[in-house]
């Protein structure tokens, strides 16, 4: 059975931990469950845009539509307890248009010196191939790219956090709150589900701790430490951890992010 039809099939599904959850949250919201008309699939394809008209700050896998034409969205997450959850992973060029940073150029570039520097493939997959087929170059490969990362994140001039600083508090509290935690109250009310096995969970993204640290704060602070950023208030209240990495293989690969709970 799907996740969509335990929920519209909730009077059925009702035991269901994951049904459970659903019935919780609208229950909390004064929102009635007999007044579900469907259900539907949106996680893709501009799907949830070509429903309601918004185009961002919605991460839902499926929507629940009500009779009087309004929804709530859920937002679909495997989890393992030892790690944090996700709530984003956007690309390093997207997170360069707030910055105003041109990060494929620079990408690119250094790309190109590494190709330069080692005499690799200039396609990604013949790249991709000779990098793993030879230990050695593999592991300076591993080096060159941890210092690049580390440059992305450090640079006094193109590093993420430099920017960020230079940006204004409003700014960045707006741009973390509807970007990076999606969790603007304009758009359509959504939550978290998190599945680790058979064991679900749910966070309400206007509830979220970090989310309210976030708006009370006064300053912000942005310290790096290995692959990511820790976002800090200015009582050093946790906020985010922003972690990069290379998609798959460094140099051959895109860079991404991952925006994680704390």
């Amino acid at each position: 059975m799907e996740s969509r039809d335990f929920i519209l099939e909730w009077k059925k599904t009702e035991n269901h931990p994951l049904t459970k959850i659903v019935l919780d949250y609208l229950h909390k919201k004064n929102l009635d469950p007999h007044k579900i008309k469907d259900v539907h699939w949106v996680g893709g394809n501009n799907a949830l845009q070509n429903m309601t008209g918004i185009t961002g700050g919605n991460p839902s896998d499926l929507l629940i539509e009500f009779d009087d034409k309004s929804y709530v969205g859920l937002s679909l997450k495997s989890h393992n307890k030892k790690r944090k959850i996700v709530l984003k992973n956007p690309g390093l060029y997207k997170v360069g248009e707030y910055l105003d940073i041109n990060y494929r150029n620079i990408c690119n570039k250094k790309t190109g010196e590494i190709i330069e520097k080692y005499k690799l493939n200039i396609s990604s997959k013949g790249r991709k191939d000779q990098i793993r087929s030879d230990k050695a170059l593999s592991k300076n490969i591993l080096k060159d790219s941890n210092e690049f990362l580390g440059c992305i994140l450090n640079d006094k001039k193109f590093g993420i956090c430099s920017n960020y600083i230079r940006k204004s508090h409003k700014e960045n509290v707006d741009h973390i709150l509807n970007y990076w935690m999606n969790a603007d109250e304009e758009v359509i009310p959504y939550i978290i589900i998190i599945r680790d096995n058979n064991d679900y969970q749910y966070e309400d993204p206007l509830e979220m701790d970090c989310r309210k640290i976030l708006i009370k704060s006064k300053a912000l602070t942005w310290k790096s430490s290995g692959n990511s950023v820790i976002i800090r208030d200015e009582k050093d209240l946790n906020i985010m951890r922003i972690r990069i990495k290379f998609a798959g293989q460094p140099f051959a690969s895109s860079i991404k992010f991952s925006g994680e709970m704390v």
